[in-house]
């Protein structure tokens, strides 16, 4: 089942993919949830999204903010931070990999391990095992 971080991090990513990006009212949730980091992580996770969407021979694909699924590329992107956050950069950067059809640029492993370890900082960890038939459920308060 997807943990509080998966859902937290899908709420920004969600946010941030093409055609949108950060809104005010993600800035507003993401302060309540990591407090003087929020701003720091939104603009992470927005160049994570911009860069996977842009940088990248396949862009990653995301459902709407409200979509309680969890597709393959969400999955896969949310095992690269679960990876980063234990320290196995080999498999954050398989799961990126993948993600990307072929090499994903260098800064998008930096930007994943900026994101797991203000996750983990505060408290939020991902699933390592999620599939792309798993629910991310209720939105979080």
């Amino acid at each position: 089942d997807p943990t509080r971080g998966d859902r937290i991090f899908l709420i920004g990513a969600r946010f941030c993919a093409p055609p949108k990006g950060p809104c005010p009212c993600l800035n507003r949730h993401y302060d309540n949830w990591f407090g003087r980091d929020g701003l720091t992580l939104v603009s992470h996770v927005h160049a994570l999204v911009r860069t996977l969407q842009r940088k990248t021979r396949r862009a990653p694909h995301f459902l709407p903010i409200e979509a309680s699924d969890v597709p393959m590329d969400e999955a896969a992107l949310l095992s690269a931070l679960e990876a980063a956050r234990m320290g196995d950069r080999l498999a954050r950067d398989a799961h990126l990999t993948w993600l990307s059809a072929g090499p994903s640029p260098p800064v998008a492993g930096r930007i994943v391990d900026n994101i797991a370890l203000t996750f983990d900082h505060h408290g939020h960890m991902f699933s390592a095992s999620l599939t792309p038939s798993d629910q991310v459920g209720e939105p979080v308060h």
